[in-house]
Formats: C-alpha cells, structure tokens, sequence
C-alpha cells in the first residue's frame, strides 16, 4: 500500500490482513494495537457513544506489554 511504512516486524502490511483485522473491530467494537507500533506496548481503544448510537468520544488503556496480557486485555474488552 502506498504511503504504508513498517514500524517494527510486527505489522499489517498486506491489504487482505488489514481488512482482516478491520473486520475484527468492527465485530468485536474495540481495537487492539499488538505492539505494532513499540515493541514495548500494547494499546486497546474503544469508541465512546452517544444514547443513540453517535460515537462522541474514544477511550484508550495503554501499558508495557509485559503486564497486557491476552488475559488483562480480555478483560478490559469485557468492561
């Protein structure tokens, strides 16, 4: 894709993988970011809605990749 740049050897750089992981939040309502961007960080965002819908904010939890384990991540999918 053009204007694409590769962060670190983690990444979405083929168009199929990318919708891919659109259709994942899409469906799931939050994103996730797996380290693509710092080694050392993960990060999960989700929209804020208004009472009819409106997305009217967004709300992101980021922290060392060491304590944002699959599990914690879980979790504040859940919340």
């Amino acid at each position: 894709m053009s204007g694409y740049s590769e962060c670190h050897g983690v990444h979405l750089k083929e168009y199929g993988r990318i919708k891919e992981e659109l259709s994942e939040i899409n469906r799931e309502g939050v994103a996730i970011d797996r380290e693509e961007f710092d080694l050392r960080v993960k990060c999960v965002a989700a929209p804020a809605k208004d009472g009819n819908g409106n997305v009217v904010a967004a709300i992101s939890v980021s922290g060392p990749s060491a304590r944002l384990s699959s599990h914690r991540i879980q979790a504040i999918k859940n919340c």
